[in-house]
């Protein structure tokens, strides 16, 4: 038999399980009146109720010790990384945007303006060039929404849903839902863009991952499985990466970021649970 099998093994935990088992029965046997001890040791009879309490004890004893070695049985979790491929639905955690638009009629040519004055005309026609764009005029206009438009590029060939997740007030990017709405879906020709009707607090773990599950449970009735469905955490806060990465337990679903560095490249993460015995110490 393997050696290092052996070592990894959790000798003191499995033996904690089965003491439970052979204590649990007899001392199950012993309160209705039916002791196996006595079969074994007949001497025992007459002490029946003592031995029975003892065997309760030990039972009790094993059981703490078993929970307290409990991450002996636990599955190790590992985290996944490769390039983003194509899922039909996709969820946004959108930022406030960083310059702020100043929206006109007919939204594009879409027109940026930094502190410094500089500026730069998006035309729509093209979401990889507009990105070009924006990475041609990089030192003059930062603008936090590229990254929203980098984060689609993986999907733009499968997608069929988009939900966006904003802010609450003050500075929060819920009232700019409708706008970043308007603005993709001259890149996403139909795709249903749909903005979480009330604004989520990307700082507040459980409302974000009550959240998160909710569109999730959207997504499957609508027919699109787990493995199509994927969250970008680019608008959030650390918070928000590890409500991402919980979500992706025990699911398929899996969540995406972009680097904020050339080549900017798009990533998909998941939360692999697999045996302890699988790692070589």
């Amino acid at each position: 038999m393997n050696q290092s099998f052996l070592r990894k093994t959790p000798w003191l935990a499995l033996i904690g399980a089965w003491v439970i088992i052979v204590t649990g029965s007899l001392a199950a046997d012993g309160l209705k009146g039916d002791p196996l001890f006595v079969v074994w040791w007949p001497a025992l009879a007459r002490y029946q109720w003592w031995v029975t309490l003892l065997v309760f004890v030990v039972f009790v004893v094993a059981s703490l010790w078993l929970y307290h070695h409990r991450q002996a049985f636990s599955l190790a979790r590992s985290l996944s990384r490769h390039l983003c491929e194509p899922h039909q639905s996709l969820t946004l955690l959108v930022s406030p945007s960083q310059p702020p638009l100043s929206p006109t009629s007919p939204l594009f040519p879409l027109r940026l303006v930094a502190n410094n004055g500089s500026s730069v005309e998006l035309q729509g026609k093209s979401l990889e060039e507009d990105i070009k764009e924006l990475d041609r005029e990089l030192e003059k206009i930062r603008w936090n929404w590229q990254q929203l438009l980098r984060a689609i590029v993986p999907h733009t060939s499968a997608m069929q849903r988009l939900h966006l997740i904003g802010s609450p007030d003050p500075r929060g990017s819920f009232v700019q839902l409708d706008l970043c709405k308007a603005i993709l879906e001259q890149y996403l020709p139909g795709v249903s863009i749909l903005p979480v009707d009330e604004p989520i607090d990307f700082e507040n773990f459980n409302t974000l991952v009550q959240c998160m599950r909710r569109i999730i449970k959207e997504e499957k009735q609508q027919g699109i499985k787990e493995q199509d469905i994927i969250i970008d955490v680019n608008g959030g806060f650390k918070m928000a990466s590890i409500a991402g990465a919980s979500i992706t337990f025990r699911s398929q679903v899996t969540f995406q970021y972009v680097q904020t560095q050339p080549p900017n490249e798009v990533y998909a993460y998941d939360v692999i649970y697999q045996s302890p015995f699988a790692f070589e110490e």
